[in-house]
């Protein structure tokens, strides 16, 4: 199934693309708030509506956990959308946000057999497939070797609903080389499969899985890790309901230090 998918979903998320690109200023609209409660543009609808449309006319028995609309029923396989992800930037126009999905037998996070995101300004490409790597537009990525923190460039996500918890990264912030934040976490997940990051975290306790999930076998299959903020296994069945801190990094050692300052050691 993994060699079949990835040519199918890269031809839909690319057709996404151009229809977002073509209707952008015509997609802008405000049209509410989605099953979580975020505001939902007129382009998420739409990206989201011709994803599932698309994967059903290839997989009819597929099912759905998807950002606009919630769980939407099927036999399998089971398809996880996060149709833009990094909403605000496409709406202003800033080239960081992506179309996510990643694919799974069954309906549980440690299931994932296949992930691509898409860049939907560049058309960058990443894809993850279980037990056989990752790659960018084709070609063979590895996630950095960068074990030092001094030595680090680490994606931050800044956006904390209560400003005073900014605090909460402080003290990796006074160690690393560099902060990085653009926010699309699927897309900053992928820069550290591919090296451009060597670690990215997200501790603010408020993402879901659809954000992640496809990036995060990328990352995986790139040589990387991916846990929850505290340091254990992503896992359990899928919930869109279920709120995560992430950290994503290059390698192990990296990742358990990264761990450490977070926990206060």
């Amino acid at each position: 199934m993994e060699e079949e998918l990835v040519p199918v979903l890269d031809d839909i998320l690319e057709r996404v693309r151009d229809r977002l690109l073509s209707d952008w200023r015509e997609a802008r609209e405000l049209l509410g708030f989605n099953v979580k409660g975020d505001e939902t543009r007129k382009f998420d609808v739409m990206a989201e509506k011709f994803l599932v449309e698309e994967i059903k006319r290839r997989y009819p028995e597929a099912a759905f956990f998807a950002e606009e609309e919630g769980e939407i029923g099927g036999g399998g396989p089971f398809f996880v959308l996060d149709p833009v992800d990094g909403s605000t930037n496409f709406l202003r126009g800033i080239g960081a946000c992506s179309v996510s999905v990643a694919v799974a037998d069954e309906p549980y996070l440690e299931d994932v057999k296949v992930g691509v995101v898409k860049n939907l300004i560049s058309g960058d490409t990443y894809v993850g497939i279980k037990g056989r790597g990752a790659f960018l537009n084709g070609q063979l990525i590895r996630a950095s070797g960068v074990s030092e923190l001094s030595e680090a460039i680490v994606g931050v996500d800044l956006d904390f609903p209560d400003k005073t918890e900014l605090s909460k990264v402080f003290p990796l912030m006074m160690k690393v080389r560099k902060l990085r934040k653009i926010g699309s976490n699927a897309l900053e997940i992928a820069y550290v499969a591919h090296g451009g990051y060597d670690a990215f975290i997200d501790i603010r306790g408020v993402l879901t899985c659809e954000s992640f999930l496809g990036a995060k076998i990328i990352l995986e299959e790139a040589g990387g890790v991916v846990t929850d903020g505290e340091g254990r296994e992503i896992k359990g069945r899928m919930d869109l309901n279920k709120r995560w801190t992430i950290i994503a990094s290059g390698n192990k050692v990296l990742h358990g230090k990264i761990s450490e300052v977070l926990r206060g050691k």
